[in-house]
């Protein structure tokens, strides 16, 4: 079981609930993250965790796919 906390309600986060994958906080809560972070960082966190998803996968910043699949 996951015992994270959620950033934007500050409860935690136990596997099986529905959450944002890309803002680590349940899916509810997405707005609240945005609102407490500003926009701007709430989409380099995104960014951030897209890319890191993609290089786990091996496709980095010089495969054909790494644009298209969101890779920044």
């Amino acid at each position: 079981m996951s015992h994270n906390e959620c950033p934007g309600c500050n409860k935690p986060m136990i596997d099986g609930q529905a959450f944002n994958g890309l803002l680590k906080c349940h899916w509810d809560c997405q707005d609240a993250v945005r609102l407490k972070v500003g926009d701007s960082v709430a989409n380099d966190i995104i960014q951030k965790n897209i890319n890191k998803a993609l290089l786990q996968q091996g496709i980095g910043p010089s495969h054909r796919l790494w644009k298209t699949l969101g890779g920044s």
